[in-house]
């Protein structure tokens, strides 16, 4: 599942309103049944489990299947479904009579419009005893971006059971058609809980909130970092607008947001925005990024053009920078900061690789210069200081990282070398610095090569001997136009 974090740390959301979801699976990654049962239920139209192309976000889908024609001539259009189900084989779940219950529910699509309601049980039975309520939100002009709808529902003196309930109807009998057969809207991150008096008054109309789709794998470790952040960013502010892009790869079986957290502050710190790319899961189940290892044969993932492709989205939908957007990555996401350099040195200003590797099977014919750094521990037992010609380790046959960045170093046409010992903590700390080669870009600085050799490192991102994440915004920094 390849989803991903973007957060501007200066224009982030509060969240936490929630004390206690009565949806148990609406963010859908727990959800494996195709049709969303049990939690979600059809009520006329098609609903199923979505996977969202760019960022392979898991949500509910909701489709007109049909447009029914009624003996006076007049069309009829009624898909809907219930969410919250998972307490009952009849749908909806527990509530309390004559009680207030908020919810909040993310949406977007190409059908005209829907109705946000709830649904209403008063015995145990599906089809008996069952009401519609009305919402604070009720019906919604769907937009094309993910956008947070938050509103109340209150339930009646008799109420056993409820769920929320998204429904696109019309009549022609009240005017031409709306929909048409393959319209849809998408829903995701659901959540419905009894209103506190603690809490802010509802909303009385939808709050209009365009959002990145968070990694749900991540969401929990960015909580942690601030209760206060889910990785939402405030269109309105405007605060992303030309910021600078950085883009922050995991290693092999790792997870969004599971290192590199010093940049939250810098972001905040300096004014760039960050983006955190979930890979996706290969035959063994470890989430990866394709850079041609030989387990990886047969993985048809091209994570080459989905970063591509992320990054224009979030320029287009976010208006970070065109022209300063850098690329990061540890391990295996230094093995893509490799990739990517000799493939695509287009689509990033810098890029700098931690504990990274190039694969003998990957292109070292660099087109353009790249500015690059490598951090690298010299007893790297994972991605060896030495190389691995023989495949030893089983990752594939690759250079050792002096061989892997001389052609960097060449491609770069540097011509001068500057080697220093800088301050740091437990280990030593060598840098070689490559200078006077080409321009990065025309009237820029020349496109140098920095290599931090750990001496007696290991396979990390090196931060308990030196600030690698501010090491690498200062390298980044001086190729900002």
């Amino acid at each position: 599942m390849k989803k991903c974090v973007l957060s501007a740390f200066m224009a982030v959301c509060a969240c936490g309103c929630f004390a206690q979801n009565l949806i148990v699976n609406g963010d859908f990654t727990k959800v494996t049944h195709t049709a969303l049962y049990p939690e979600c239920r059809p009520n006329g139209g098609k609903v199923s489990l979505f996977t969202e192309e760019l960022t392979w976000n898991k949500c509910g889908k909701l489709e007109v299947d049909k447009i029914i024609t009624k003996k006076d001539g007049k069309e009829v259009v009624n898909a809907g479904v219930w969410i919250g189900g998972n307490v009952s084989r009849n749908g909806g779940f527990t509530v309390k009579p004559d009680t207030t219950y908020r919810f909040s529910i993310e949406i977007k699509g190409n059908a005209a419009s829907a109705r946000i309601a709830a649904m209403e049980w008063t015995t145990d039975a599906m089809w008996t005893g069952v009401t519609t309520l009305k919402s604070t939100v009720g019906e919604i002009k769907v937009q094309k971006d993910w956008t947070v709808y938050k509103g109340t529902f209150k339930t009646d003196a008799k109420a056993k059971r409820a769920a929320l309930f998204l429904q696109l109807w019309w009549d022609t009998q009240y005017g031409p058609q709306r929909y048409k057969v393959g319209d849809y809207i998408l829903f995701d991150n659901v959540k419905v809980e009894e209103e506190k008096n603690t809490l802010d008054a509802p909303a009385a109309a939808p709050q209009a909130e365009i959002k990145v789709k968070t990694v749900k794998a991540a969401a929990t470790a960015m909580a942690a970092q601030s209760p206060a952040i889910d990785g939402r960013l405030d269109e309105a502010s405007g605060q992303t607008d030309g910021m600078p892009l950085v883009v922050v790869l995991h290693g092999y079986g790792g997870k969004a947001l599971g290192d590199g957290l010093r940049f939250i502050e810098l972001a905040d710190l300096h004014g760039f925005a960050v983006c955190w790319p979930q890979g996706a899961e290969d035959g063994t189940g470890h989430s990866c990024w394709n850079v041609g290892y030989p387990f990886q044969a047969g993985y048809r993932i091209d994570d080459t053009a989905y970063l591509r492709r992320l990054v224009r989205q979030l320029q287009k939908n976010f208006g970070v920078s065109r022209r300063n957007v850098f690329l990061t990555g540890m391990s295996n996401g230094g093995e893509m900061c490799y990739k990517m350099a000799a493939e695509h040195p287009e689509t990033f200003s810098a890029i700098a690789s931690i504990a990274g590797l190039t694969l003998v099977s990957m292109s070292t014919d660099y087109r353009r210069p790249v500015p690059f750094m490598e951090v690298h521990g010299t007893d790297d037992s994972v991605s060896a200081w030495c190389g691995d010609p023989e495949n030893q380790g089983g990752w594939g046959a690759y250079l050792s990282v002096p061989a892997a960045l001389s052609h960097i170093i060449s491609a770069n046409r540097c011509v001068g070398e500057t080697i220093s010992e800088i301050p740091s903590e437990h280990k030593r700390v060598i840098l070689h610095r490559f200078t006077g080669g080409l321009p990065a870009f025309k009237n820029g600085s020349p496109a140098d090569v920095l290599l931090y050799e750990v001496l007696g490192g290991e396979h990390s991102w090196s931060d308990r001997y030196i600030p690698t994440c501010d090491l690498v915004w200062d390298f980044f920094s001086g190729y900002l136009r």
